[in-house]
């Protein structure tokens, strides 16, 4: 559940229909598969997902611009494994139900007249079954030296409501989640063909931080699995992660790009990562953007491949454990017209622990 959840919101995130101020609307279509070619061995992790979002941009006047974002996607999960006869407890296995999910997002970009200041509160919403997420947004942006500068600070809030139904068929009451976003970006123009952006986002979550589906098996000495029992994280989480990102464009339609990024959990989870990326425009204003992202994770303390005993932390999620991947992708963007643009994605992973996925996206965008 955590990689779904990683995928709607790595869908979901930084998504913008137009960046130009200008009124647009964008139409997208999402598929991704997961395959389970390792991670936890006794827990299928595999699923498919196919969404569809609405993007909205409205130039009110010179002050306001609305931005809307509505996403709707269906989740199939992979059938649960059948687990090994030494298992005393495996009849009571589930596998994690298929989902129809719903995010909406609404922010209103505020520009005072005369002003070099954006700000942008916005509204968020989750729906699904047994999980029901609510939150407010607020950003503020401020170009600097005639827009050669620009900083840039948000904020996040998030309330998730969740119904505890666990992987063993039981219905253990309800609880909830608040979740706090901090994000800080300096981005700056270093020449006219060379552009820069450092940031700093900082993360805290506070309460249920499980995932209920989520099962750890314990093993015997011998290395036969005997029994299934809760993931069991803790009810607080931090953290870090500093992006650094460079463009440079030798000449007109061509840019070279080189993204690095740390992160660092309170958990014990580390996550560094690079991505070289190339675009260049091919014929007739018909552009393509390559990319290559190579990252390397370090599990969380609270992770485990075999354990023996059932501890007051743990988790076999493979997505909280010790991998390298390697993620490369593209992207062809046809105009249509001069407001009108077709754009068509396809991209992947692979691991090391046996964990891959492929996705792709098809989108249009209308201006004007």
């Amino acid at each position: 559940m955590t990689a779904i959840l990683a995928v709607c919101l790595g869908l979901l995130s930084g998504l913008r229909a137009s960046d130009d101020g200008d009124s647009s609307v964008a139409f997208d279509l999402y598929a991704f598969r997961q395959h389970d070619g390792g991670g936890d061995p006794l827990r299928a992790e595999g699923f498919d997902y196919q969404g569809f979002r609405v993007a909205i941009v409205r130039r009110v006047d010179e002050t306001y611009r609305l931005r809307v974002n509505g996403t709707l996607a269906f989740i199939d999960n992979e059938e649960a494994l059948l687990p090994p006869p030494t298992v005393t407890n495996a009849l009571t296995t589930s596998a994690s139900p298929s989902l129809l999910t719903l995010d909406t997002n609404f922010t209103l970009d505020i520009t005072p007249e005369h002003s070099p200041w954006t700000y942008s509160p916005g509204f968020y919403y989750h729906h699904q079954i047994e999980y029901i997420g609510t939150g407010l947004d607020f950003g503020i942006q401020r170009e600097l030296l005639d827009g050669d500068v620009q900083v840039e600070a948000r904020y996040s809030f998030r309330w998730d409501f969740l119904e505890l139904a666990y992987w063993d068929q039981t219905f253990r009451g309800n609880d909830d989640r608040i979740s706090h976003n901090t994000l800080f970006s300096w981005t700056q123009n270093l020449s006219p063909s060379t552009r820069g952006n450092l940031s700093f986002q900082y993360t805290r979550q506070d309460g249920f931080l499980s995932e209920p589906y989520n099962y750890v098996t314990l093993y015997r000495a011998d290395g036969d699995p005997i029994l299934f029992v809760d993931e069991r994280l803790p009810n607080r989480r931090d953290r870090l992660q500093v992006n650094a990102r460079l463009r440079w464009s030798p000449e007109i339609a061509t840019a070279l790009g080189l993204d690095t990024s740390y992160y660092l959990g309170s958990w014990g989870l580390q996550h560094a990562a690079v991505e070289p990326s190339a675009e260049t425009e091919l014929f007739a204003e018909w552009r393509l953007r390559l990319w290559y992202r190579l990252s390397f994770q370090k599990g969380a303390r609270y992770f485990e491949d075999r354990p023996l005993v059932s501890r007051r932390f743990q988790t076999r999620d493979s997505d909280l454990g010790s991998f390298f991947m390697q993620s490369p992708g593209g992207t062809l963007t046809v105009p249509l017209g001069s407001n009108e643009e077709i754009r068509f994605s396809v991209y992947g992973f692979t691991r090391d622990d046996g964990v891959d996925g492929l996705g792709s996206k098809l989108g249009v965008i209308f201006r004007w």
